[in-house]
């Protein structure tokens, strides 16, 4: 019995004839490997290099084969942090069927070796394998079969699905010939077989490379290949691809065909795109009204909380952020309490805990700073190598100042420099733990804890800090394309070799078809010497299957029946197209569906017409950029080429089938709109490559530093993805020319061309240039409602509908940043100091009394602050109360311990009557009622929520060093040139009103600490110390530039930022900052005057904390405490009672009732030995 394992493969064949040249167009190109001599990528630009000839040579006629690998084969994995794809099969046996009308059936076969490698006899352009070498060479070749011989047996191959290092190798036809394809010419076909029937069995040569040579991927096939079958392959079992196709005709005419006609909607985020053309699609279709904004909350995951009152705000987030794709990520630390007590964590243990996150922190960030300035010089080098291998340089440069600049033992070489940072860079990661894997990093941290004496039970935590955020490039999604639904083949149904059919029944057929005939053709085809040898065993019976399985086999069973059928018969028996239902065997998932001329979009090659406009021209209106009259700058034309893929509608597919699984009435109608949206045809893709090419790089020519010295290879890295565009040389009389280096991402741009091209090279033009513009624009993109313009200048020549704008955007990745600073300090961070604290102060806002609690960071209550009468004044003022006990208690004493805290209080006071709190209060009245209610909210009712002062950091952080201008003046620079747009000034608004989830209620500014920045718009006639955060003008931020801020807000919800930039940024307060003092804060009511019962002790004046006396008030028991009451003695000081419930039952008393007016303040219970004691 064979047990080879058969694993289905999809085959396309394409016919190209007379008819298909004179109607279809082509865009095939391959590598130039001779390119990368002179530091050049091998891939030609977008609309150049291609095959002029291919349309118009008849010899490139026939049938062009190509077979898609397992996706398995294509998907890679990093064992040791290196991308690592498994061995592709390289040896494939392609077998034609060819089938007369009258029943006349033949065979031919070929051997395609993938990984046959030499410069002449080779076919396709391949770079011959060999680390840090350039040895430009071709791969792969056919044989006819009765003609091979296996020529490296067991020798392992070095073929995987992205060959040389491509992603496109095994994907498009043309750089694949002989390796993954094959060209059948016909010439040796008589021409009236006019149906063929095509087959590939592959194999790998050496045993090795078979997938199943490894014992756990044979036990767990379905969880590692995602390969199916019905048992556990045995050992040395041989793995076989196989698939076919049936029904080609080679004289097909494509006049029947359709072209498609898609429509393309251009956005800054794919999910945007799609929404865009829903919406489109809505509006000529009513019963869709509902499903962009469908679309828009499945996609960003917020449909579950539709139905909360900020979901409007999470969704602008999440469809803003999808514009961005994250830089480079930076950690903190955190000293995570033993989690086995309740108990609060022993004091001294927390101080040294948070000694060693405070230290750990601080080392972290400067290697991190540290690590990004290493990759900004490491592309600086990269791009001195690419300039290197340029034939032609400006005059008075030379080849060797480039060499020089390379050698890192040149004192002050840009090599040197980069080793003595790559060395400060190594020295700064030794301080804080790392590693390349989760287990190594857990080790190294755990090391560093016993080093630093962290206490026992304590354990450090890395988290990641939000990242720096890189505008995406504008995504491009069309619906239409004709790229028809193809099933995912993650999990694959294979067979073994045993389960071949045999046998075959046909439906309207009577008896059961098989191949046991010796004369057929799939029998006697000669295979060579080598085919029981090299060829596996299963692949004669895979020959028979393939002949059983066409219906084509139906007219050569009629023929050995009957006779040489009619034309009538046969035709009558083909047009039938009867189906195959193995009665022997079972059928391979793939090949059943007749053949059809391939269509699968591979590739979008764009050109567009981009038109800067300055950052001046620009305005912000707190969310977003506009620009109501632009006046763009002179057009500069981009080109590129990008790969196309089906996730968008798959992704969406699966969350619907994810929303509502279990379900029964909402289930099955998102399953059955999941199966609906699955076999949409919608592609998506990017202007992939925009964004670099704006600022002087180009993407397309980003290629390793093949062939330089070991170790100018090693200090360059990484940072070869993009290449430097230093412009066209110097005119003499003219000087430096114009290197196109674009300060920002901002402009307007429409399409000239825009061009689809397939798998095999057939190419459909979407968009023209007579098509895209003036009165000839019958076509246009649909343009997502961010990305359209505002106003269209004539300059332009074409109407709105076909520009689209694209907003401000850094040219670099970028991070807005909200730290917390050490209030006690003059700007530490908080998370880098052992004893950082952030909180300045607190206020609790009392709105009936219209008086303001302040107290100290740690809760202590300080004072009261007052809108009132003093004695002998015609007119209130606002009037500071030091409260009992409280220290300090004047404000002298107060601006010394908490300087923040005082600036507060005093900017309160104001200048006599002309104080602000009143205006406060108002604003205070209007903000809480827009922020939802945080914890504690039952002492809130009495007294006010506690609002916390904080100081904070505003920043905004370039990712690495300001890219600059790359143009040749500037190759030799040390300290190239500041980029202009480090100096663009950014409107930051924080806070988000009407968001119950932001928690801002104002902020001081330190530069200008006598306004009060507020959420809530002040009332006409407000203090003119109070102003709206508006749409946040005054408040801007440049690269690199910080401002120290005093917010006031809610502790326990977050404090938004947005600059319509960059992604909205969000600052968070930890509870360790805010609990202990929340728990500490007591609740202090101004109250009376109130009649209470006399009591039998007089109080006595400077009394202790719980003095003799009690008074009897109305009091109630609030989250387990209890109240004292405090009154101003004659003397001025302060008395202090304990205070009882007093009753409502009506008694006589011959004591007359005291008036009292004092304060009311809650405290924990004590003890019960103190509470014995104060009675």
């Amino acid at each position: 019995m064979n047990t080879d394992l058969l694993v289905p493969v999809r085959l396309r064949a394409l016919v190209v004839n007379d008819r298909v040249r004179d109607r279809d167009t082509f865009l095939r190109w391959t590598p130039d490997y001779h390119l990368l001599g002179v530091h050049r990528s091998p891939e030609p630009s977008p609309y150049a290099g291609v095959d002029t000839g291919f349309p118009e040579d008849p010899r490139h006629h026939g049938v062009y084969l190509h077979w898609e690998l397992p996706s398995a084969l294509r998907r890679a994995t990093t064992p040791g942090g290196e991308v690592t794809l498994p061995p592709a099969p390289n040896r494939w046996l392609v077998v034609r069927h060819a089938y007369s009308a009258d029943g006349e059936y033949a065979t031919a076969a070929w051997v395609v070796e993938s990984d046959f490698l030499d410069k002449r006899a080779g076919t396709s352009p391949y770079l011959r394998p060999g680390r840090g070498h350039v040895t430009p060479t071709r791969i792969g070749r056919h044989t006819e079969a009765s003609r091979w011989r296996e020529p490296a047996a067991d020798r392992p191959t070095f073929l995987t699905a992205t060959g040389p290092g491509t992603l496109e190798f095994a994907a498009f036809q043309p750089h694949c010939q002989d390796v993954f394809s094959l060209h059948d010419p016909l010439v040796q076909l008589p021409r009236h077989f006019d149906r063929l029937g095509y087959q590939v069995i592959g194999w790998h040569a050496a045993a090795g490379d078979d997938p199943l040579a490894d014992p756990g991927v044979r036990e767990a096939l379905g969880g590692s290949l995602g390969w199916q079958t019905d048992g556990t392959p045995p050992e040395g079992t041989r793995t076989v691809y196989t698939g076919r196709v049936h029904n080609v005709l080679p004289q097909y005419d494509p006049s029947g065909e359709v072209r498609p006609d898609p429509t393309v909607a251009v956005a800054d985020s794919a999910r945007s795109a799609l929404t865009a053309l829903t919406e489109h699609k809505a509006a000529a279709d009513p019963s869709l009204a509902l499903v962009p904004a469908l679309f828009d909350q499945l996609q960003c995951d917020t449909l579950a909380r539709a139905d909360e009152p900020d979901n409007a705000h999470h969704l602008g987030e999440a469809l803003h952020g999808a514009g961005f794709g994250t830089g480079s990520a930076s950690y903190a630390w955190h000293a995570v309490p033993p989690g086995t007590t309740e108990e609060a964590p022993d004091p001294e243990d927390e101080r040294r805990a948070r000694a060693v996150e405070a230290a750990l922190n601080a080392a972290q960030h400067a290697y991190d700073r540290a690590d990004r300035e290493l990759a900004g010089l490491r592309r600086r080098l990269y791009g001195m190598w690419r300039l290197q291998g340029l034939p032609v340089l400006p005059r008075g440069y030379h080849h060797r100042q480039l060499t020089q600049e390379l050698d890192p033992a040149r004192a002050g070489s840009l090599a040197a420099r980069v080793r003595a940072e790559r060395g400060t860079v190594d020295r700064l990661r030794s301080a804080v733990p790392d590693g390349d894997t989760p287990g190594q990093l857990t080790a190294a941290v755990d090391a560093y804890a016993r080093e630093h004496d962290l206490p026992t039970g304590w354990s450090l935590k890395r988290v990641t800090l939000a990242p720096f955020q890189r505008a995406l490039d504008p995504a491009v999604v069309l619906e239409g394309a004709g790229s028809l639904p193809v099933a995912d083949d993650t999990a694959l149904r294979c067979r073994f070799g045993a389960e071949a059919v045999t046998a075959v029944r046909y439906d309207g057929l009577d008896g059961e078809l098989t191949a046991d005939r010796p004369d057929l053709a799939c029998n006697t085809l000669d295979l060579g010497a080598d085919e029981r040898t090299a060829m596996p065993g299963s692949t004669r019976a895979l020959l028979r299957e393939a002949f059983l399985l066409d219906p084509n086999s139906t007219v050569v069973d009629s023929r050995r029946t009957h006779g040489r059928p009619d034309r009538a018969t046969a035709t009558a028996l083909r047009e039938r197209a009867p189906r195959a239902t193995p009665s022997a065997g079972t059928a391979p998932v793939f090949g059943d569906a007749p053949w059809h001329q391939p269509w699968h979009p591979l590739q979008l090659l764009w050109e567009v017409e981009y038109h800067p406009l300055p950052r001046t021209q620009w305005t912000f209106d707190g969310t977003r950029h506009t620009c109501p009259e632009p006046r763009p700058e002179a057009a500069r034309t981009y080109t590129g080429r990008t790969l196309l893929h089906d996730h968008l509608s798959r992704n969406l597919a699966d969350r619907l089938r994810q929303y509502a699984p279990d379900d029964p009435e909402l289930g099955p109608r998102c399953e059955a709109l999941a199966d609906k949206v699955d076999g949409g045809d919608v592609l998506s893709t990017s202007l992939a490559g925009l964004r670099d090419m704006l600022v002087g790089q180009d993407p397309t020519q980003g290629v390793p530093p093949l062939g330089a010295p070991a170790e100018l290879v090693e200090l360059i890295g990484d940072a070869y993805r993009t290449s430097p565009v230093p412009g066209p040389l110097p005119v003499p009389f003219k000087g430096w020319q114009d290197s196109g280096f674009q300060q920002l991402r901002a402009g307007q741009f429409r399409f000239l061309r825009l061009t689809l091209v397939d798998s095999f090279g057939r190419s459909l033009d979407v968009f023209t240039p007579a098509g895209t513009g003036g009165a000839s624009g019958f076509r246009h993109p649909v343009i997502a409602g961010e990305l359209r313009p505002q106003h269209v200048p004539e300059a332009l020549g074409t109407g709105a509908e076909h520009v689209v704008q694209l907003p401000p955007r850094l040219p670099q990745a970028a991070r807005l940043s909200l730290d917390l600073l050490d209030a006690s300090s003059r700007g530490d961070w908080a998370t880098h100091s052992a004893e950082g604290d952030p909180i300045a102060g607190w206020i609790i806002p009392d709105l009936v009394d219209g008086s303001l609690t302040v107290h100290a960071p740690d809760g202590t209550a300080l004072g009261l602050m007052r809108w009132t009468y003093r004695i002998g004044s015609a007119a209130r003022e606002a009037v500071w109360t030091p409260l009992p006990g409280a220290a300090p208690g004047d404000l002298g004493a107060l601006a010394a311990a908490f300087p923040h805290l005082h600036r507060l209080v005093t900017w309160l006071q104001g200048a006599g009557t002309n104080s602000p709190l009143p205006s406060v209060m108002d604003v205070l009245e209007s903000s809480l009622v827009d922020i939802l209610p945080s914890a504690g909210a039952a002492s809130a009712a009495l007294a006010g929520r506690p609002l916390a002062l904080v100081r904070c950091d505003l920043r905004l952080d370039l990712d690495g060093p300001p890219v600059t201008d790359p143009g040749w003046r500037h190759i030799f620079d040390h300290d190239p040139p500041r980029p202009e747009f480090t100096d663009h000034h950014w409107p930051v608004r924080l806070g988000e009103r009407l968001r119950v989830g932001d928690g801002l209620v104002g902020y001081f500014a330190d530069g200008a600490a006598d306004v009060l920045r507020t959420v809530v718009r002040p009332d006409d006639g407000s203090h003119p110390g109070i102003a709206a955060v508006g749409d946040g003008t005054h408040l801007t931020v440049t690269a690199g530039t910080s401002h120290r801020l005093t917010l006031l807000v809610d502790p326990h919800a977050p404090v938004h930022a947005t600059t319509g930039l960059l992604p909205t940024a969000t600052l968070e307060i930890p509870h360790r900052f805010t609990d202990g003092p929340l728990s500490r804060m007591r609740t202090v009511l101004r109250t009376g005057p109130l009649l209470t019962p006399a009591t039998g002790t007089a109080p006595r004046a400077a009394a202790p904390l719980l003095p003799r006396g009690t008074v009897a008030l109305p009091v109630r028991t609030v989250d387990e405490q209890t109240w004292m009451w405090a009154e101003r003695a004659r003397d001025g000081s302060w008395a202090h009672f304990t205070t009882s419930s007093a009753s409502t039952a009506p008694r006589w008393d011959d004591k007359a009732p005291v008036l009292r007016s004092g304060l009311l303040t809650s405290h924990r219970p004590l003890p019960q030995s103190d509470a014995t004691a104060s009675e």
